[in-house]
């Protein structure tokens, strides 16, 4: 079993509702975005988008 299939069956096996992702910038800075446990997999497969002002990367008027 892969280390993705574990850790989506662990959130099955437990219940999870939400997955927290954290991330650090370039900085150290440590940041987190929660999820919904059901879109773990598409996020852990193919990423996730975030705007640089929801994290505090950029300041709302140089964001995207």
């Amino acid at each position: 079993m892969t280390g993705l299939k574990k850790i989506k069956s662990l959130i099955e096996k437990e219940n999870v509702k939400q997955v927290i992702l954290q991330f650090t910038d370039i900085n150290g800075t440590l940041h987190s975005l929660w999820i919904p446990s059901e879109r773990f997999q598409g996020v852990a497969e193919k990423g996730i988008h975030t705007d640089g002002s929801s994290v505090a990367m950029v300041d709302i008027s140089e964001s995207d």
